[in-house]
Parts: structure tokens; sequence; C-alpha cells
């Protein structure tokens, strides 16, 4: 895939996107497991095939979250 910015902009870009842990993602995550919602945070490369990793994975109900709450704020 070609990228469609020179690489000082993507840099730029890029430097800007936090880690995943941040402070927006724990309280959706400490809000959904006090109210009974069981994930588990996946960290391999290609989870069940997907083309990126989800955030989180509720296997009891088989249903992955892949939020931008990094980037929604």
């Amino acid at each position: 895939m070609v990228d469609i910015v020179d690489k000082s902009t993507r840099s730029r870009m890029m430097s800007g996107i936090r880690g995943r842990t941040t402070k927006m993602e724990v309280l959706v995550r400490k809000s959904l497991w006090r109210r009974g919602f069981r994930y588990r945070i996946p960290k391999d490369r290609n989870y069940l095939g997907l083309p990126r990793i989800p955030d989180l994975v509720f296997p009891k109900h088989r249903e992955r979250l892949a939020s931008s709450v990094h980037t929604a704020l």
C-alpha cells in the first residue's frame, strides 16, 4: 500500500496518537466490567485473522470492539 502523505507529515500524525491505555479507554473498560461484561484485551497482531487488533473481545458473546476512543477526544 502506497502512503498518500510524505514521511515527515506521517511522523507528525503518528506522534499524536497515544498508547492503548488512555484514561478514557480505562474508564470505558471499568464501566463495562462493573456492568458484568467480561472481556479480554488481545495482544496478538493477527487475532482471529482480523486486519487489526481489536481493543476488547467478549468471548462469551463472540463479539469484538474496535473503538476509536483515543481519536474521538
